[in-house]
C-alpha cells in the first residue's frame, strides 16, 4: 500500500508539474491578456505546428493526472486536447483530400528496372507453373497407386488367399482403405488441376 501511495502522489506531483507547463505554454503562444483575462489569439488562428505543440504539452499532463487517478482533472484536460488536436485532424484530412498525389504515389521505374521486374515475374510464373505441375502429377500417381492396391486386396483371385495369413475379411478391409485413399487423392488431384486452370 505504501508503493501505491507514493507512485500517486508522485503522478499527483508530476501531472501538476505538466499542467502548470501546459497552461503557460498555452499562454505564451497564445498571447494571453492579464487585464482582459483572455487570449489575444483564438484557436483557429494558431499554426499546425502551435496547436500540436500545445496537443503535445497536455496530453502529457492529462496522463499524469490519469496515472494518479483524478478523473476531474483528467476529464478537463482531455477536452483541451480535443479542442486543439481536432483542427489539426481537419486540417490534415482537407490537405489529402485537395492533394490525391499526397495519399498515393506510383513508384516510376527506368525501363532497366522494368525489364528486370518483368523478368523477375515470369520466373516467378514459371516455378509456380512447374511445382503445380509436379504436385498433379504426385496426386495422379498415388491416385492411380491406392486404388490398384484396392483392387488388388478385395478381389480374393488376384491375391489367391496368398497375402501371408489374413483372412477374407482382413482383405476387404485393407481393400476399403485403400480404396478410400484413393478417392481422397483423385479429389485433390481434380482440385488441383481445375484450380491452376482457373
Amino acid at each position: 500500500m505504501g508503493d501505491e501511495y507514493k507512485k500517486e502522489s508522485i503522478n499527483k506531483r508530476l501531472a501538476k508539474q505538466y499542467a502548470a507547463e501546459a497552461l503557460e505554454k498555452e499562454r505564451e503562444i497564445r498571447e494571453y491578456n492579464p487585464s482582459t483575462k483572455k487570449f489575444t489569439k483564438g484557436v483557429n488562428e494558431l499554426s499546425r505546428y502551435d496547436k500540436m505543440k500545445l496537443v503535445s504539452v497536455f496530453s502529457t499532463a492529462r496522463d499524469y493526472f490519469d496515472k494518479a487517478g483524478d478523473l476531474n482533472l483528467y476529464s478537463k484536460f482531455n477536452t483541451i486536447v480535443e479542442t486543439y488536436g481536432q483542427p489539426v485532424k481537419e486540417e490534415l484530412k482537407s490537405s489529402l483530400r485537395g492533394n490525391p498525389s499526397r495519399i498515393e504515389r506510383k513508384v516510376r521505374l527506368t525501363p532497366k528496372q522494368q525489364r528486370a521486374l518483368d523478368e523477375s515475374n515470369r520466373e516467378n510464373e514459371l516455378q509456380r507453373r512447374l511445382l503445380n505441375e509436379a504436385e498433379k502429377g504426385t496426386w495422379s500417381f498415388m491416385t492411380i497407386a491406392t486404388l490398384l492396391a484396392s483392387l488388388f486386396f478385395v478381389s480374393s483371385s488376384l491375391t489367391g488367399f496368398a497375402v501371408s495369413n489374413f483372412t477374407t475379411g482382413d482383405l476387404q478391409w485393407a481393400g476399403l482403405c485403400f480404396f478410400a485413399c484413393g478417392l481422397v487423392f483423385a479429389f485433390l488431384f481434380l482440385r488441383k488441376k481445375y484450380s491452376a486452370e482457373k
